[in-house]
């Protein structure tokens, strides 16, 4: 016999007998996480290049450009902080491991804000729907962050078991005691996502429904997967997560796809926006995001002053066709989280309902 084997007690035999299935469980979320973090690592670099030609060019650091950035690179560094806190045999202070999720609950919210400033961009920018959009945001924001850390805060990184240390996780933690108030949260995000889906489908279809230019096609397309995507997710998350369903893989591996693709489709729907070629189109829904240079050009008619903020931009924001003798011209202006481990099997991600 191994006299490593032989130099254990019985208790300690019995103990890894009985972790044998938490043992699975962990293995299969440390396979779906880091194919997911690995994926979109993949896609960060992939698009380093657009993002040099279409989103730094931009002078002024207005806000649609301030949070893309910040979707992006927050997102980034998460995940590889992230990476940390599976078997790597590295010693880690307590509240590095108490705290690590902030920047994913952080990348979360700013890439469902993504979709509000396009919403709130589709509906031309007035004040009135500014300070509507920004109060249902933040009240479904801040209930459903607050819901989500008072499960957290109910649990609590300690010492290193034997079990953990040897298989090399670096953080260990006691189980929650809210799940109850993770699933609420769960079911309040699907609900926003509802709300902001039915609002951009009524906006773009009562509002845009005759224009097939190139911009309404990547709004159509790419704002259409990032609402599909994520209601979907947000709905199957919500079921398996719901207190006293049994433990599945589906309660990591939808969590980590919805992390991924909603983020990417988040990043992709303002870089294809800034993609589109016609200056015409694009300057009606991206002013509001991204700074324009003041030129004059044969589909203006004149210079026009593509630099206002949100504060003047009411009533600006307006894209007129005209028929003239000389054919057609445009006119615009700018007008969770980790529960990984406590008694019994506890799920990894519990910071993913925002």
């Amino acid at each position: 016999m191994d006299p490593t084997v032989e130099s254990l007690d019985q208790e300690t035999i019995e103990m890894i007998i009985a972790g044998g299935k938490q043992f699975q469980v962990y293995q299969e979320q440390t396979y779906v996480f880091m194919a997911a973090y690995v994926a979109w690592l993949y896609y960060h670099v992939t698009t380093l290049d657009d993002e040099v030609a279409h989103i730094w060019p931009s002078p002024r650091l207005k806000f649609g450009k301030v949070l893309w950035l910040l979707t992006r690179y927050s997102t980034t560094f998460a995940m590889v902080v992230d990476m940390f806190s599976y078997p790597n045999y590295l010693t880690r202070v307590w509240p590095s491991c108490t705290h690590q999720n902030t920047l994913g609950m952080l990348a979360r919210a700013s890439s469902e804000g993504i979709i509000w400033l396009c919403l709130y961009a589709l509906l031309k920018g007035k004040k009135v729907f500014l300070y509507l959009l920004v109060a249902l945001y933040l009240g479904f924001l801040i209930p459903i962050q607050t819901l989500v850390y008072m499960n957290l805060a109910t649990r609590e990184a300690g010492p290193l078991s034997w079990f953990d240390e040897h298989l090399g996780w670096p953080c260990n933690y006691s189980a929650p005691l809210r799940r109850d108030l993770f699933a609420v949260a769960g079911y309040v995000a699907l609900t926003r996502s509802l709300v902001v889906a039915i609002a951009g489908g009524v906006t773009v279809f009562v509002r845009y429904k005759n224009q097939r230019n190139n911009l309404m096609m990547v709004i159509r397309r790419e704002g259409g997967l990032y609402l599909i995507s994520a209601t979907l997710l947000i709905f199957v998350n919500g079921i398996v997560m719901t207190p006293g369903i049994p433990t599945s893989p589906l309660q990591w591996v939808v969590p980590s796809l919805r992390w991924v693709f909603v983020t990417i489709f988040a990043d992709r729907l303002l870089v294809q926006m800034r993609k589109v070629d016609d200056p015409g189109t694009r300057a009606a829904l991206t002013t509001l995001m991204f700074h324009h240079d003041n030129k004059r050009t044969g589909l203006s008619g004149g210079s026009e002053d593509f630099s206002d903020d949100y504060g003047n931009a009411e009533g600006v924001h307006e894209m007129r066709e005209v028929e003239g003798a000389q054919g057609k011209s445009v006119t615009d202006g700018s007008g969770s989280s980790d529960t990984r481990r406590g008694s019994g099997v506890e799920l990894r991600r519990q910071g993913t309902a925002a």
